[in-house]
């Protein structure tokens, strides 16, 4: 695959990373304040969904879109969902691969428990993590930037 084709397709994962980012922000300050709430209306209800909605879409690009597209970039051979956890741990892009296990465990309980009975776990759980998930990609896209410097 031609460097110009693999640069395109991190180029274009990054930009719908960094727009979905703009849309989790967006919903982890509105949920911010539900935290400690014991029940919720309707809207806040619909404000959670949201919130955990935009935190698994974010997690899917990072991981699933973004790392992948790196490795790519990077001529990586494709492995699994494993290697590309350590890969991106090598980079110091992620603290460890055990945090983003600890996300994409989150995702899939969001994405998979389709009754969400314990949704305050998983909004606790999401709202913890989304701070490390923003700083993640804020590394991540210093480093794509660099590797566009470098072309």
């Amino acid at each position: 695959m031609k460097k110009n084709h693999s640069h395109h397709i991190l180029k274009q994962n990054l930009d719908d990373l960094l727009e979905a980012k703009k849309w989790l922000v967006h919903s982890y300050e509105v949920c911010e304040s539900l935290m400690n709430k014991g029940d919720f209306s309707v809207s806040e209800y619909d404000a959670i969904e949201s919130f955990l909605s935009r935190y698994a879409r974010v997690c899917d690009l990072l991981l699933r879109k973004v790392f992948r597209s790196i490795d790519l970039y990077e001529l990586e051979p494709q492995g699994s969902l494993l290697d590309v956890l350590n890969r991106s741990e090598k980079r110091e892009l992620i603290d460890t691969s055990l945090q983003l296990r600890e996300w994409t465990e989150l995702r899939n309980q969001i994405v998979h428990d389709y009754a969400h009975h314990d949704l305050k776990s998983l909004f606790s759980d999401a709202l913890g993590f989304t701070p490390q998930v923003l700083k993640t990609i804020e590394k991540t896209k210093q480093y794509c930037k660099k590797l566009f410097e470098i072309e």
